[in-house]
């Protein structure tokens, strides 16, 4: 009996690591393609026609129009503005840049929310959305905390959905049109 359970796990073993060898030789007799074309458009379009849509695409999220001439100075005037943006932030005294953040809680829970091992823990920011005209005002999501707003700059903040049924935020948006309106 001993004996034929043996030979049954050999074989058993022998012909799963032949399977899975000539799984692997099968994968990679297909993966073969070529590496710019992703495994989506492989038969779809051919490598000139994607490798020009792709260079416009990455173009156009660097700013390059096509069919237009390319103007490398625009890069170094839209640096210098950012720049002197910066500059003038600096020189209004405004807390939006150059001044630094300051922990203001709440602190860590010694032993929160662990159960082994007793490990500090505090809550995460999950989402951020700023106001489209008035950069003081922010609102914050947390994991498990609700919703909080600032219409200070972050120098203070206010729960503004501590009776909510759940308080989990994934995500927050202000509506563009209508900023009042927070989803």
């Amino acid at each position: 009996m001993q004996v034929l359970l043996k030979k049954t796990v050999k074989s058993f073993f022998i012909q799963s690591t032949l399977f899975f060898f000539l799984l692997f030789l099968a994968q990679i007799s297909f993966a073969q393609g070529d590496p710019d074309l992703p495994d989506f458009s492989r038969y779809k379009v051919n490598k000139e026609e994607f490798m020009k849509l792709r260079a416009e695409a990455i173009g156009k999220l660097r700013g390059i129009v096509k069919d237009q001439p390319f103007d490398p100075v625009k890069r170094s005037i839209a640096i210098k503005q950012m720049e002197n943006q910066e500059e003038q932030l600096r020189r209004s005294n405004s807390n939006l840049i150059g001044d630094p953040w300051v922990p203001l809680g709440p602190a860590p829970i010694p032993n929160g929310q662990t159960q082994i091992v007793t490990t500090p823990v505090s809550g995460r920011v999950t989402a951020i959305a700023v106001h489209p005209t008035n950069p003081n005002i922010v609102y914050v999501g947390t994991a498990q905390g609700g919703v909080y707003r600032t219409t200070t700059g972050g120098t203070s903040w206010t729960s503004i959905m501590d009776n909510a049924q759940s308080l989990a935020i994934g995500a927050i948006a202000i509506a563009p049109s209508s900023p009042e309106t927070v989803y």
